[in-house]
């Protein structure tokens, strides 16, 4: 037995609609950490899908898409963080609000110092440059060195670069957790 066409239409619909449910929530954690603002990773990832999912059948999305949705959402986020006019605090300096990272499975049930690391991760990858952030993030998300040099419009020599400059960073502001495990 064939698929007809109306068959087929709905079989890629659902293919679409599983690929997009296991790619969201990786993707707009992505974007909140180049952006910081839960609204504006939204907008823009929202928008990235938008543009990916008109133009689905000429991708292989299960093969390609996530790179090419983590590429245009690194694209976006980039544009916009230019766009952006920074925000001034009330003592007059001007830069991004303190940011509150919310961290899965904080509560009672951690330890304190647990509690602090992960708090101290990410106000240290706040610190980071944005596309030593993007570099990071996307390599723990699991991604090749070779296609998050992709993603971020790099050479793979570059972006080893700022892969390790953005790993040194880390590691001088969490030197206190660090040494205190020895």
């Amino acid at each position: 037995m064939s698929l007809n066409s109306g068959d087929e239409s709905i079989q890629k619909c659902g293919e679409r609609e599983r690929w997009v449910a296991s790619t969201v929530r990786r993707a707009l954690a992505y974007a909140l950490t180049l952006v910081r603002r839960q609204h504006d990773a939204e907008d823009i990832v929202q928008e990235c899908y938008r543009r990916l999912l008109t133009r689905a059948d000429r991708y292989d999305l299960p093969r390609d898409g996530a790179k090419i949705l983590f590429k245009s959402i690194t694209n976006a986020c980039f544009n916009h963080l230019k766009r952006r006019r920074p925000a001034v605090s009330i003592e007059g300096g001007a830069g991004m609000p303190e940011v509150s990272t919310p961290v899965a499975g904080t509560g009672p049930d951690l330890p304190v110092l647990e509690q602090e690391l992960q708090q101290a991760i990410g106000r240290a990858l706040a610190e980071l440059p944005v596309n030593q952030r993007a570099v990071v993030e996307l390599s723990s998300l699991g991604h090749p060195l070779v296609d998050v040099a992709e993603m971020v419009g790099l050479s793979p020599g570059n972006t080893r670069v700022l892969l390790h400059r953005a790993r040194q960073m880390l590691a001088e502001r969490l030197r206190e957790f660090r040494e205190e495990k020895s």
